[in-house]
């Protein structure tokens, strides 16, 4: 709800609709987004969508095929369009994009193909990335570093990749689908990772942060 606008959204395709509550519920717009239906069956957990986000004018709506698309909250068009995944690789998107700040922060599913699970941030004004933290992986790729602790104590360099054989972390899942949540006093994300491993399925999610 924005004023006397409701804007509401479905499951796959993921049409988006802007009602007038002034006048009956009067469709103001309706975006229909193009997608190819063989997204369907990689789709963890049905065809869901967990909603849309609103800030700075703009409507942004995380598409099953894993756009992430900023929308003209008055018009419906399309402002900015990026490609944070791919369902050829079982990368699809759910979850309900967060606004902190300036930033747009969205998930991936998609743990039960191997995927290397992330949260990303994209930049509202222009939907360029301004980072990325994978679930798994060396320090760099998990935004780690020396000062990074677990229960008070230094995890330790590249700590992920020791619980892990070979390259496995690679396909070690860790999908970020949702939920998300901010502190800003800490000026802190909040956010689950699945606990999944490839060939596994729906199972829950555990916390963990990143700033």
């Amino acid at each position: 709800m924005i004023g006397n606008v409701m804007y509401v959204h479905t499951p796959f395709p993921n049409y988006v609709y802007a009602l007038d509550l002034n006048n009956s519920g009067r469709i103001i717009w309706k975006y229909e987004p193009k997608q190819d239906p063989s997204v369907i069956p990689v789709m963890c957990c049905d065809t869901v969508n967990r909603g849309v986000a609103y800030a700075d004018g703009k409507i942004i709506l995380n598409q099953a095929d894993a756009h992430v698309v900023a929308l003209d909250a008055k018009t419906g068009k399309e402002v900015w369009r990026v490609q944070n995944g791919d369902p050829k690789k079982g990368e699809t998107m759910t979850s309900a994009p967060m606004i902190v700040k300036d930033k747009v922060i969205v998930g991936i599913s998609g743990g039960e193909f191997g995927v290397q699970g992330r949260i990303t941030a994209y930049n509202l004004a222009d939907g360029k990335m301004a980072w990325n933290a994978y679930s798994v992986g060396p320090d760099d790729q998990i935004k780690f570093d020396a000062s990074t602790t677990s229960l008070g104590k230094p995890v330790g360099k590249d700590s992920s990749l020791t619980t892990w054989q070979g390259d496995q972390w690679k396909i070690g899942g860790g999908a970020t689908w949702g939920w998300y949540s901010y502190d800003p006093q800490l000026n802190l994300i909040y956010y689950g990772r699945a606990i999944r491993a490839p060939g596994t399925r729906c199972s829950g999610p555990a916390t963990t942060s990143g700033q």
